[in-house]
């Protein structure tokens, strides 16, 4: 259905967070309320309807969501319905999520996007053909136009004991090459040049398929493609390297970017963690990956704080850390334990004051300076997190509810994102446009000092005064980075 012929209603789409999956579902269901004949808009004041895109991904996923759904709410119209769609949906079951927000009018598990907008459609009575068809080809890119995730496969059947993602991702599917194929050139016909090939566990990819493909196909494929400039392998299980898939690696120049979550380095940690490598394998992988392409960002996460972890043990994660493998960044979680996993019901569970400082340690002695992603999961930081959001919807007239605005200060102690080589210009977009709105509505100072003096104490403000000083004599930061800094002063000192 045209542009023009769009009716009434309009709907709001919302995301808590900006990952692999969220974000082409976002795009999806955008462009499916577009295809019916529904209009959006980012605008809660004028949103019929509001769809929440959740998550579920440790206590901050579900903080962020929380975050979200009491924001919509306090700027939609009195009579705006709230449907949800998503992995918080899919992990606690549509009855307890009805349970728990009996203002969400329907909730919808993952892979639902067709269904929750015939669901709308029908409750405002749009009428749509029965038999029209709703489905990938249908997403829309939204900003920034040039980047894109590209999903290769969802779920896993790997038995990490902290993770509860496969109870509600379910087991691991393969997407068809052909279906990657037809969405590759759906996203570089709206103007995508750079791909991050998505799923819980890339390196798994064709584990599942009948016709044997595997991820070396999938990344001959998307090399292939002129439109295509550069290539991120996302979420890459280290023992998917084989030695063709390295080869591989090392004849494509497109591919920038791997991530490879290790979690730890310590042999003990990662047999308890279940994640069926070593420490000899692991710096094996990174010294092969270096010696073939040297110029490649490798990017990594890890796990401290993890039940029964010794300082030996966690000492042994730092001299791995110094050994400075991590040209691309890594992030650093505070182990946070997931119901219904293994994990959670280890002896020697350490306490928060424990993995707070060892996570701490990190911070300082690997300071953020573009080379390092840190993300702590504890209960101080979640309501950090919760407020930050609060700060930023606050900072945009337009209430845009579109992804990726909770993600500039989703971090502890004000530090911007430095993932930049992956996220860099999404960032930037966003950064620009809170700027461009605080310089034309500089009344937004005074509201968002309300909301600081609301939730923080008086001495917390001033370690965030403090830390916001800080950043501003770094150098590195870009000067839109700059121009946000001392926004975020302004409204610290307000």
């Amino acid at each position: 259905m045209s542009p023009e012929n769009k009716s009434f209603p309009k709907i709001g789409v919302a995301s808590c967070c900006d990952g692999e999956f969220n974000r082409p579902a976002v795009e999806l269901i955008i462009g499916m309320l577009h295809k019916v004949g529904i209009d959006t808009s980012t605008n809660p004041t004028e949103a019929d309807a509001i769809i929440v895109n959740t998550c579920a991904f440790l206590v901050n996923g579900e903080t962020r969501t929380g975050g979200i759904l009491n924001e919509i709410r306090q700027n939609m119209k009195p009579d705006t319905r709230i449907y949800a769609i998503g992995c918080l949906i899919a992990k606690y079951g549509k009855t307890k999520v009805e349970e728990l927000l009996p203002d969400i009018s329907a909730p919808f598990g993952n892979h639902a996007e067709a269904a929750i907008v015939r669901k709308i459609a029908k409750d405002f009575n749009v009428n749509i053909p029965i038999d029209i068809e709703l489905s990938f080809r249908d997403r829309e890119v939204t900003y920034p136009r040039e980047y894109s995730y590209l999903p290769i496969s969802d779920g896993c059947n790997e038995k990490c004991t902290y993770c509860s993602l496969p109870q509600y991702r379910g087991k691991y599917r393969s997407r068809p090459l052909t279906e990657i194929k037809e969405e590759l050139e759906i996203l570089t016909k709206q103007k995508v040049k750079e791909v991050a090939l998505a799923g819980l566990e890339t390196t798994g990819y064709g584990q599942d398929l009948s016709d044997k493909s595997s991820i070396i196909d999938v990344l001959k494929m998307v090399h292939k493609n002129p439109k295509i400039k550069k290539i991120i392998l996302a979420l890459a299980h280290p023992k998917g390297f084989t030695d063709e898939l390295l080869e591989t690696i090392s004849t494509m120049p497109k591919l920038k970017i791997i991530e490879i979550p290790f979690q730890h380095i310590n042999n003990r940690i990662l047999e308890a963690m279940g994640r069926e490598t070593t420490k000899e394998q692991i710096i094996s992988l990174l010294q092969r990956i270096k010696t073939l392409r040297p110029d490649i960002l490798l990017t990594t996460t890890f796990i401290v704080g993890f039940p029964g972890e010794t300082q030996e043990e966690y000492n042994e994660l730092i001299d791995f850390l110094n050994q400075g493998f991590f040209n691309g960044g890594f992030g650093a979680f505070a182990y946070s334990p997931e119901a219904n996993t293994k994990a959670a019901t280890l002896p020697n569970q350490l306490s928060w004051e424990t993995k707070l400082q060892r996570w701490e340690y990190i911070k300082e002695r690997f300071p953020i300076n573009g080379k390092s992603m840190l993300n702590p999961v504890d209960k101080d930081t979640t309501l950090k997190e919760r407020v930050h959001t609060k700060i930023l919807t606050k900072l945009r007239p337009d209430g845009d509810l579109l992804p990726g605005l909770h993600k500039i200060m989703r971090r502890k102690d004000l530090m911007l994102d430095t993932m930049n080589n992956v996220e860099g210009v999404d960032e930037r977009m966003i950064l620009d446009q809170i700027v461009n709105d605080v310089n034309k509505h500089p009344e937004l100072i005074g509201e968002g000092a309300k909301v600081i003096r609301k939730n923080f104490t008086s001495d917390y403000i001033q370690e965030l005064t403090e830390e916001t000083n800080h950043w501003l004599n770094n150098e590195s930061f870009s000067s839109n980075e700059r121009e946000y800094l001392v926004i975020l002063k302004k409204i610290l000192v307000n």
